[in-house]
C-alpha cells in the first residue's frame, strides 16, 4: 500500500508568471544561463565532452527560442 504526499503547494502564481511573455522570457534566460555556466563548470571539473555538449546545446536551443 502506497500513501501519497500531498503538499501545499500553490502553482497560481507560477502559472500567471509564465503566461505572460516577459516572466516567460525571464525564466528561459535563467535557464541559459545556469547552463552556461554549468557547462563551463563541468569543462573545469573534467566532464566527458558528451556531457558538456549536451549543456551547450540545451543554451543554444532556449537562445534560439527566445528570439
Amino acid at each position: 500500500m502506497s500513501t501519497a504526499v500531498s503538499l501545499p503547494i500553490n502553482v497560481q502564481p507560477w502559472i500567471k508568471y509564465t503566461a505572460t511573455t516577459v516572466g516567460r522570457d525571464k525564466v528561459y534566460r535563467g535557464i541559459q544561463y545556469f547552463s552556461r555556466f554549468l557547462a563551463w563548470y563541468l569543462l573545469r571539473q573534467g566532464a566527458t565532452k558528451e556531457t558538456v555538449a549536451r549543456f551547450n546545446s540545451l543554451k543554444k536551443t532556449l537562445g534560439l527560442s527566445r528570439k
